[in-house]
């Protein structure tokens, strides 16, 4: 049977760990390079920046699948399938596609291109989620700020005011809370009480 490229669906986040079964498998039943020939997880270099640090990261291209170059056979199926972490071929009912050539050699040509010139996580206006927080952390103390300002002037106010025809204290507690309400200067409240 030819060999061809299988895509293989794996638990996320265990594709290496299920390249190194798969490969230590593939060598102990004798079928490596004789019926599985080559094991591939895509990825590509990525440039990312924390904390002030820029350092290359290895960011998995399709995060959940390793390609496998192999010839089909009952043995290798069954080999792929009981491996632990697979969870199956990527198939048309019960048999598994393989790869078009042409698919194969444009994910080669990605990977390459990704060594040659790694890929920046960030452009210009994107912000990391650490100033993301700070500057939640920042409007949020700012905003509590305001409103120590604001309950400050309010009870300046309050304390302050004084109508300036007021005899009784019914009169100026109602005016406390109607200035401390409205936040409106004094002077609009001597011309209108005193009008």
């Amino acid at each position: 049977m030819p060999k061809a490229w299988y895509a293989v669906h794996t638990i996320a986040g265990h594709e290496n760990k299920v390249k190194d079964v798969l490969t230590r498998r593939a060598i102990v039943e004798g079928v490596w390079d004789l019926d599985i020939f080559q094991i591939l997880i895509p990825t590509e270099q990525e440039l990312q920046t924390r904390n002030g640090k820029r350092y290359l990261r290895d960011k998995k291209v399709f995060p959940g699948y390793i390609l496998v170059q192999m010839s089909l056979t009952d043995e290798t199926y069954k080999l792929v399938k009981s491996t632990s972490g697979v969870t199956g071929f990527v198939q048309s009912g019960n048999k598994p596609v393989p790869l078009e050539e042409y698919e194969v050699r444009r994910i080669m040509t990605n990977l390459e291109a990704s060594k040659e010139a790694p890929k920046v996580s960030w452009t210009k206006g994107t912000r990391s989620a650490s100033s993301r927080a700070r500057s939640a952390i920042s409007a949020a103390r700012s905003k509590k700020s305001a409103q120590k300002r604001k309950n400050s002037r309010c009870s300046s106010i309050s304390s302050a005011a004084t109508p300036p025809s007021s005899s009784t204290s019914a009169k100026s507690k109602s005016f406390k809370a109607h200035a401390c309400i409205h936040r409106r200067p004094l002077e609009y409240f001597a011309t209108k009480s005193g009008g």
